[in-house]
């Protein structure tokens, strides 16, 4: 890939701290042979996987990096890109596809039984083997992806030299959640909602190009898109309905959120940090986490043929009602087959 022009190289991922931070470490590998960067492509409301996919083909690049986004629905169209004769190359770490051809190269880290590592987290070792001295020192770049996505154990090398340059007190998932990095994160995620997504990138990469994370902490529009977020959590904790129930030793704590997005759930995780799992709902949308109590969430995901990137973290969306969510989770958990609603099937 290093004798291909950015020009030829398309990447999709999502407009997020992952796919964000992932897609500016390649672009940096590119820095010093070019002066352009890669085209980036993200889905949003108003452009659908589909419609940028079919982009790809009808584009025909030398090369379709897929990042970090959720493309499982999509493996057939993702072939026939690889069969035109584009090379594929996925470095994602969600599902993995099925895709069968020559042109198509899989990096997924589950495909290594690696749950715990993130995109970022594979691209700055990728990127580290172009440069290790230039991306070792970058390495709060691929910082900000990994520990919002609560993915500690499999970075190990990350993890080590984050705490080397002390962007981290320790290689734990408590200390990283205390670090500042995790507040960038937050503000990335803000800042893409509020401004243009490549406005937000380009904040990125130039920071990471000079290696000046201060640069995140103190931009304009990052602290106003965290200020604003951060307005926006005030008093939602003490508005959403919470219930509390035990089966057997193990807690499970359920949110209506009452419209908001699901990624609160992780903010009510982070903060109260206790040994129990934690169940999101907003019209029909499922969150399920469990950062400090070893269990599969995956397993409750599944249960609404939803999954997730790794044991911490699942996600579906449901016709059922919050206490027929509620329902349907205890009596899996205690072991009972729960009888399915024609709800579900809306």
């Amino acid at each position: 890939m290093e004798d291909a022009h950015p020009q030829d190289v398309l990447i999709l991922s999502h407009a997020d701290h992952d796919g964000l931070t992932s897609v500016s470490l390649i672009d940096l590998i590119y820095s010093d042979l070019y002066d352009s960067l890669t085209k980036k492509l993200h889905p949003s409301k108003t452009r659908s996987y589909y419609k940028i996919l079919n982009e790809v083909l009808r584009l025909k690049p030398a090369y379709f990096l897929i990042v970090d986004a959720l493309v499982k629905p999509y493996e057939r169209l993702i072939e026939k890109i690889a069969k035109q004769g584009t090379k594929v190359i996925n470095l994602d770490h969600h599902d993995m596809l099925s895709v069968s051809h020559e042109n198509y190269l899989d990096l997924n880290p589950h495909k290594w039984k690696m749950e715990f590592m993130n995109s970022s987290g594979l691209c700055w070792l990728i990127a580290r083997e172009f440069n290790r001295n230039y991306f070792e020192k970058r390495c709060w770049v691929a910082g900000i992806g990994a520990i919002q996505d609560y993915c500690i154990e499999d970075n190990k090398e990350l993890m080590k030299e984050l705490a080397k340059r002390h962007y981290i007190r320790e290689t734990t998932l408590a200390s990283t959640l205390d670090s500042k990095l995790l507040e960038i994160a937050k503000a990335i995620n803000s800042a893409s909602r509020l401004y243009p997504v490549n406005t937000v990138y380009q904040i990125i990469f130039q920071a990471a190009a000079r290696n000046d994370v201060k640069m995140l902490e103190t931009n304009e529009k990052l602290v106003k898109a965290l200020e604003s977020y951060r307005k926006k959590l005030e008093g939602l904790y003490d508005q959403i309905k919470k219930k509390e129930i035990s089966v057997g030793s193990l807690k499970v704590k359920f949110y209506d959120l009452k419209g908001n997005n699901i990624s609160l759930i992780s903010e009510i995780c982070e903060k109260e940090r206790e040994n129990a799992i934690y169940v999101g709902y907003s019209n029909g949308l499922l969150g399920f986490r469990s950062l400090f109590y070893e269990y599969d969430v995956r397993e409750l995901a599944k249960l609404f043929n939803g999954g997730g990137p790794h044991p911490r973290v699942g996600g579906a969306r449901t016709g059922k009602t919050f206490e027929e969510v509620i329902n349907e989770v205890v009596n899996h958990l205690k072991g009972r087959k729960s009888q399915r609603t024609l709800n579900e099937f809306r």
